[in-house]
This record gives C-alpha cells, structure tokens and sequence, in this order.
C-alpha cells in the first residue's frame, strides 16, 4: 500500500511560493515603487523634524577646493546619510557630485535605486568578498571609483557593508583613498525618534518630527602621510574615529537648544 506524503508536496508549493513572491518583489518596477516609497517616507521625516550639520566646514572648503571626500559612516545610519548631499551641494555652491557604492545582489539593488533618487552616482559592486561572483567589488568598480575621485567626485560608502559585522570596516576604504589622494570624513547621524530593527546592524528608521543631528569629525587628508590612517592599525583607528562621531551625533541630540 502506497502512503501518500502530504509534508512534501505542501513544503514544493511553499517553496514555489515563495520563488513567486521574490521574484514579483525584485522585478524592476517593483523596485522602484518600493525606493519611491521609502524616498518620499524620509524627505516626510527630514521637513518635519528639526536638522542640524555639525562640523562640516572642512569637507565644505574641501569640495570648494575640488577635492574628493570619503564620506564614511555606518550600514545602521545608511537612511538619513543622503541628505548630506544636497547640503553639500547647497554649502558649497558647486556641481558637488556624490558616489555610492552598493552590492550587485537583489537587495543591494533596492539601496542602489534608492541612492540614484536622492541624487547620487551609482555604482554596482560591494565592500565585501563572498561566495557568490555578485558579492565582491570587481577590479573595473574600483577602477571607476578611483578615476572618480581622482577626477573631484566623491563617495559615500558604508565600510561594515552589506553584512557586516556590524561596525567593523570590511572594505578597501582607507585604499582606495591613499591612492587617490581623498580626504576621508569620518561621520553620523542620529535621531531622536526611531525604530531599530532586529537585523545584523541593527538599522535605525528614523520617524517623524524627531531631532536629527548629522555630526562629522575632522577630515582626514590621504594626501599626508602624517596623517592617523598611516599607522599599523588603520582600520582599528578608522573605526575608533567613526564611532566617536556616533557618540557626538547622539550626544548633540539631548543638548539644550535642540
């Protein structure tokens, strides 16, 4: 007697489901109404709440210089970073032109997307190495971010992406600025009012009507061998200074006068 086994055939129709279901959600048009979404929620929380840009007046005469800036910051702040491009933009009074570097994988097209609708210059690669081809940076994205910054652009880049671990750099950032002779600009944002998801970096959705503070520590110029990314522990010091702009985003947050 042939015992039919019901646990099989409704695990096939599950995993079939779900093959639909991803693929309806990573279709280009589905992308692309999920980032406008996302990009009309954050310009609602940016007018809502009140702003403030502390200690970006050396990345501001930089980019008046022509010079190239890194903008460094973690995966867990990524939401609210694109808004320093318009300040730039508007600081500084010149074609300020912004990179981002995102993975070439489903979900790192979402945060391409995104980023291009904000006004930045996309570029598909990663910051992390990994099993699959489409999770490492390949050697022509960091040709073309090089040529970039060399040329004045600059970059905005998550270095403990886009797994992590969280808050650790990853990435071939401190690199790709000594050669191209950028200024690396340590930053953070913080939020009064936020959601913080139970993922690896812990992401912070900032809501409306909160206080945000976007604080960047002291520019770091590659062009000098004097400078502090030129010791053993680069990496190490880089993740020092980008926590302490973290802490100083958070600590202007609670300041009298916000």
């Amino acid at each position: 007697m042939k015992i039919l086994n019901f646990n099989v055939g409704w695990y096939d129709v599950k995993t079939k489901l779900r093959k639909v279901v991803r693929s309806v959600f990573y279709l280009k048009i589905t992308r692309f109404l999920v980032c406008l979404m996302v990009f009309l929620y954050l310009q609602f929380v940016f007018l809502t709440s009140r702003v403030r840009f502390i200690g970006f007046e050396s990345s501001v005469d930089a980019v008046k210089d022509g010079r190239s800036v890194v903008f460094s910051f973690w995966h867990n702040r990524l939401l609210l970073l694109p808004f320093i491009n318009n300040y730039l933009k508007k600081k500084s009074r010149t074609k300020f032109e912004l990179m981002s570097l995102s993975s070439k994988h489903g979900d790192g097209q979402f945060v391409g997307t995104l980023a291009e609708l904000f006004g930045f210059k996309n570029i598909a690669g990663s910051t992390r190495d990994g099993r699959k081809s489409s999770r490492g940076i390949d050697v022509s994205s960091m040709r073309g971010m090089i040529k970039s910054l060399r040329r004045g652009c600059s970059l905005g880049i998550t270095p403990d992406g886009p797994k992590g671990p969280n808050q650790k750099i990853n990435s071939q950032i401190i690199e790709m600025a000594k050669i191209s002779r950028s200024c690396i600009s340590p930053l953070s944002c913080s939020s009064s009012r936020f959601i913080e998801i139970n993922s690896w970096d812990r992401l912070k959705i900032p809501l409306p009507f909160s206080k945000i503070v976007f604080f960047a520590g002291d520019l770091i110029d590659m062009s000098k061998k004097d400078n502090i990314l030129f010791a053993e522990d680069s990496k190490g010091i880089l993740e020092k200074v980008m926590n302490e702009a973290q802490e100083e985003s958070e600590n202007y947050i609670f300041t009298a006068g916000q």
